[in-house]
């Protein structure tokens, strides 16, 4: 009995001994989470590199330089007109109303690439740039407007105006001129023992009122006729040199010239 009792402690230890070995031996089963670990050092160095790879490239990232700050400037203008007061055409169809414009600057920043916008109240425009031509063909009589505006390529603004009247000249037959042509004659040296003459000269230029009218006035010397008329005769000074008309005509626009004068010299008495 008692062996019977020592052979089974004897298994039991033997069978203790055996499954506590085992055990032992199933513990490196633990390896993939070391495995897992590696891969998470891996991803770990990976987001590193990039990082630094990011880094290195901003700092290798050259800025570009800033843009230049484009500033609003005024350009100075000015219109340029070979006509201030051109005949309309109503009475005479072949009449040529037509008046050149300039637009002038004196902003260096105006060149080929600059842009000029007209615009006129009545009338039509021939070419374009700073250079053109206004048709005012068939305008009836009054004062017209052409406005030019002008932009460069730097933010540069500008504009100007000007003013053309156009005139009933009347029919072909007459002048084609808005203003009277007016003239006055006299000798270039007189004696003293004669009076002096002035005459007179009127052509062209639609008259707003009639008759005409003349005033006189002379330099030195004394007025013996014609004051009001259109010729005069002044009886000479004995102290001067030279003796100057001028004669003032009315019935024409106040725009036109109607001023016009003559100057004669005085012979010296040896």
């Amino acid at each position: 009995m008692h062996r019977a009792i020592l052979v089974f402690v004897i298994l039991l230890a033997v069978s203790f001994s055996f499954g506590f070995a085992e055990k032992r031996k199933a513990k490196p089963k633990a390896k993939p989470a070391a495995k897992k670990s590696a891969a998470k050092k891996s991803t770990a160095n990976k987001s590193t590199a990039k990082k630094a790879t990011a880094k290195t490239a901003k700092r290798r990232t050259v800025k570009a330089p800033p843009k230049p700050r484009v500033v609003a400037h005024s350009i100075p203008v000015s219109i340029v007109s070979s006509e201030e007061m051109i005949c309309g055409s109503a009475q005479c169809p072949t009449r040529v109303s037509t008046a050149k414009l300039v637009a002038n600057s004196t902003n260096p920043g105006i060149d080929e690439q600059s842009r000029f916008e007209w615009n006129v109240t009545a009338g039509k425009l021939i070419s374009s740039g700073n250079v053109l031509s206004w048709d005012l063909k068939g305008v009836v009589p009054g004062v017209y407007t052409a406005t030019v505006k002008v932009s460069d390529q730097h933010a540069g603004n500008g504009s100007a105006q000007q003013q053309i009247t156009v005139v009933d000249c009347g029919p072909c037959s007459q002048n084609s001129s808005p203003c009277p042509v007016i003239s006055v004659s006299c000798p270039d040296e007189i004696d003293t023992s004669a009076s002096l003459k002035f005459l007179t000269t009127v052509s062209g230029g639609p008259l707003l009122s009639t008759p005409i009218t003349y005033l006189w006035t002379v330099s030195s010397g004394k007025i013996l006729n014609g004051e009001k008329n259109k010729d005069l005769e002044v009886a000479l000074p004995s102290d001067e040199e030279e003796v100057r008309g001028t004669v003032f005509i009315g019935g024409y626009d106040p725009r036109c010239a109607t001023i016009a004068s003559c100057t004669s010299k005085i012979k010296k008495q040896r």
